[in-house]
């Protein structure tokens, strides 16, 4: 090689710039067939896809790795024929050689994690979008403060019905079934089986249906003349829709407080239930008799009578706070617009709900009616009813809500004998299930084994632990 191909003394750095150093001078590289000037930036790039094993051929000349390399380190030190100070030789395993701009390792790792970014940003740019999604009824601008729409001074109902509850002594229990409006064949399923008439002909016992109120002139005067045939509708007049149905529980807690204070247990339900109400019976009265010796002994004895009449107590001031159903724990928000349990962070910022009763069917002593429904005026309205009352508000009243086997927000096995003797609740039935369990019930011919008491849980330093779905 002459003095004008000595490449510059420079140290090289890289492994690759060593591999070319080494190759250039083995012995497969030597004594090329003639010697060769430098190549021209204009005729390292004709280079790229040639292949050969020892040589890369330029118009006839034959070219060796030391000589390609030398030729790019020259061009690259004394930035001669206009080659630019970015270019570098990128070598392969192959032998293939071409000329690139420089890029350090800084540079791909950089790449690479704005890439891991975006694939991270953009589930949570939608995750965001989607709960930021309005809730029907209830966008964000909506106001959610309760006293504008329970009005707990004015009435608001359009079918009162004062006379369920017209007793003259108190109520062990008042079961309220809130039913949609065109559900005129579940109420009569109803009607027919668990809460016919020989079923609650107890005067401890009351039955209702409390309604909200249609854009239908049609529906409206089939439910009417519905309560002047049966005379157990309660039609409040809000809108009656799913995303609604916090208002429906808040108006029944209304309607209680107002009509029926004398009732000592309410029980909220809907109308896909089956209600297994001497079993329910039987429960609430052993509830009642914890406290019989307590009430004897101190002063609650003489309760006010702030009722209707004067001879009817206010049973919100007796010392039960029961509030009992099926218990659901560690429940989240679902971010799901599409959902029928969305819940926006507009809505509801927290990352789990507070532990509350399946909406489905839940009992709750008159105290406890009464703080639910004082916090409820002083807490922004949640529109998953069974969440804001049982959980929400509860929370607020500091009434802690228990868990019970004998409810149960899944349909049961159609079993007579479960349905008689042990459940409390089954879910989901239908009209002919309905019928098809009361008519097995009722069977004289019914002959069931003795229940066996389940085991109790162990407790935890005396205290019962709670049982969660």
């Amino acid at each position: 090689m002459s003095d004008d191909d000595a490449v510059p003394q420079r140290r090289l750095k890289t492994t690759s710039l060593h591999r070319v150093a080494r190759a250039a001078a083995s012995p497969r590289n030597v004594d090329p067939p003639e010697p060769s000037p430098l190549l021209t930036p204009y005729q390292l790039p004709a280079l790229r896809k040639n292949k050969p094993p020892r040589y890369k051929h330029w118009m006839g000349r034959a070219y060796s790795r030391g000589q390609i390399y030398s030729a790019l380190l020259v061009d690259k030190c004394n930035n001669v024929n206009g080659l630019a100070d970015d270019t570098r030789l990128l070598l392969a395993d192959d032998d293939e050689y071409a000329v690139g701009p420089r890029r350090s390792p800084i540079f791909a790792v950089c790449c690479i994690f704005l890439f891991l970014l975006a694939l991270l940003y953009i589930p949570v740019y939608y995750h965001v979008q989607v709960r930021e999604a309005p809730v029907a009824g209830w966008e964000r601008n909506s106001s959610r403060n309760l006293r504008e729409y329970v009005q707990p001074d004015n009435l608001t109902a359009i079918i009162e019905q004062p006379s369920i509850c017209a007793s003259s002594g108190p109520i062990l229990l008042l079961v309220i079934v809130c039913s949609s409006v065109d559900n005129f064949d579940a109420r009569l399923a109803i009607r027919e089986t668990w809460g016919s008439p020989a079923n609650v002909s107890d005067e401890t016992l009351r039955l209702a249906f409390l309604l909200g109120d249609t854009e239908s002139l049609e529906l409206q005067n089939k439910v009417e003349a519905e309560s002047g045939k049966y005379g157990d509708i309660i039609q409040e007049g809000f809108l009656d829709t799913y995303n609604n149905l916090t208002l429906k529980s808040v108006m029944l807690l209304k309607w209680v407080r107002s009509h029926c204070r004398h009732a000592q247990y309410v029980m909220k339900t809907d109308d896909d239930m089956y209600v297994n109400l001497p079993k329910l019976i039987t429960y609430l009265q052993e509830d009642l008799a914890k406290f019989r010796p307590r009430i004897a002994k101190s002063t609650a004895v003489e309760l006010p009578a702030t009722t209707l009449t004067s001879s009817l107590p206010d049973f919100a001031d007796s010392l039960s706070e029961l509030l009992v159903g099926t218990l659901i724990c560690n429940a989240q928000p679902i971010s799901n617009a599409r959902s029928k349990w969305y819940a926006p962070k507009y809505m509801f910022e927290g990352r789990r709900y507070p532990k509350y009763l399946s909406g489905t069917g839940y009992v709750m002593s008159a105290r406890v009616v009464k703080k639910l429904f004082d916090a409820a005026l002083h807490t922004p309205l949640f529109h998953l009813e069974d969440v804001y009352i049982t959980g929400i508000c509860s929370k607020v009243a500091k009434i802690r809500p228990h868990d019970h086997g004998g409810f149960s927000y899944q349909k049961r096995k159609l079993e007579a004998c479960a349905y008689r003797n042990q459940l409390f609740t089954s879910h989901h039935m239908n009209s002919t299930d309905l019928r098809t369990v009361w008519a097995a019930v009722q069977d004289p011919g019914l002959v069931c084994p003795k229940v066996v008491p389940t085991a109790k849980k162990p407790t935890k330093k005396g205290k019962k632990a709670p049982i969660c779905v």
